[in-house]
């Protein structure tokens, strides 16, 4: 991965949210473009999320992006009860 491709789907017009997927098996929901801020080296970006907690990652241990939303848990997507 590199980091121009981090910033062309930040700059992505319109912009479907993501995850950036990192070597040590963490994934960080970007979930619009206000939440990301990548630094101006290209190397180091904070990804932050609705309670303004944030990650610093390092972009060279970026691994995946991946586009669209999380996929449901089985108990999400699973009929009621059936008799």
């Amino acid at each position: 991965m590199t980091f121009q491709q981090l910033r062309a789907a930040h700059r992505a017009a319109p912009f479907r949210p993501f995850n950036i997927h990192m070597a040590d098996g963490r994934s960080l929901h970007v979930r619009h473009p206000d939440f990301l801020f990548i630094a101006p080296s290209g190397r180091t970006a904070f990804v932050f999320q609705e309670d303004d907690d944030y990650s610093v990652v390092d972009l060279l241990l970026m691994t995946e992006l991946k586009f669209g939303q999380p996929a449901a848990s089985p108990s999400q997507s699973s009929s009621p009860t059936e008799r």
